[in-house]
């Protein structure tokens, strides 16, 4: 997905498994700036 987040501020992803009865897997995350 794409989010939006204010500059100057500490943002994270979080990532659990809560309510699941496996395992999560992320591959990876990515920041990129964007141009307005």
């Amino acid at each position: 997905g794409t989010f939006e987040f204010a500059a100057g501020k500490d943002s994270w992803v979080e990532i659990g498994n809560a309510g699941t009865d496996g395992y999560v897997i992320v591959d990876a995350v990515q920041w990129l700036p964007i141009k307005r």
